[in-house]
């Protein structure tokens, strides 16, 4: 019995074994729980931080040199979005921001050559392309609010440390695969344009002290890919 456990054990990490090289593509697709932390925003206890999802959609393009390391870069549209609650004891109001970026991604990435398991690592350039912020009742009362151009209220670079760690199973022998795991980023840089930050600071006054907006998601990937070699 032990010796038959072996043996389909052995079967099954051969089965599930890449060993793919050479140039893969493919699409891929992100939904992430995404946060914007502004503690200007928090430390005035007007608005609590609210559960918001995003996205990414896009396609990646890499190089396996070997079975086991590689390099790839990702091109996705992201939404990265923000929704802050405002309670009363009669009503509650949301405060949404809402965030579309075009993302170039690049990075390292290693594959098990014993199982179906990938981690990749690497910096992500989000690039911003435009914004939609508004007020939202519980009564169901939706307004946009009167903002300046986008480009005057964000900054239009923001780079990332982003990571993903899931499962690539071969579908199609050493040609398709499809992924699924989790995927999650960091931004090192302030959202707010700095002309925003000049005129809060003068605002506030000498005692103020501005806090950056960092942006932070997290969440489910699929994806394909197709080796070419």
């Amino acid at each position: 019995m032990k010796k038959l456990l072996l043996l389909t054990l052995i079967g099954f990490i051969s089965y599930t074994s890449i060993a793919q090289e050479g140039i893969l593509v493919g699409p891929k697709y992100s939904i992430n729980t995404t946060w914007l932390f502004d503690q200007d925003e928090y430390e005035s206890n007007t608005y609590n931080y609210g559960f918001t999802l995003g996205s990414m959609k896009g396609v990646n393009v890499g190089f396996q040199f070997s079975p086991k390391y590689g390099a790839e870069i990702d091109l996705f549209s992201t939404s990265h979005n923000q929704k802050y609650l405002n309670s009363s004891p009669t009503s509650e109001m949301y405060y949404i921001e809402k965030l579309k970026y075009f993302d170039i991604a690049t990075y390292f990435r290693v594959r098990s050559e014993q199982s179906a398991t990938y981690f990749m690592i690497g910096p992500k350039f989000s690039f911003f392309n435009k914004a939609l912020i508004f007020t939202h009742s519980d009564n169901g009362d939706e307004s946009k609010l009167p903002v300046a151009k986008d480009e005057d209220i964000y900054n239009k670079l923001n780079v990332f440390i982003e990571l993903a760690y899931g499962l690539e199973a071969e579908l199609v022998e050493d040609k398709l695969t499809f992924l699924t795991g989790f995927r999650a980023g960091f931004g090192f840089l302030d959202i707010t344009h700095p002309d925003i930050k000049e005129a809060l600071e003068e605002l506030g006054g000498k005692d103020y002290k501005y806090w950056p907006k960092h942006a932070l998601y997290g969440g489910f990937e699929i994806g394909i890919n197709y080796y070419i070699n």
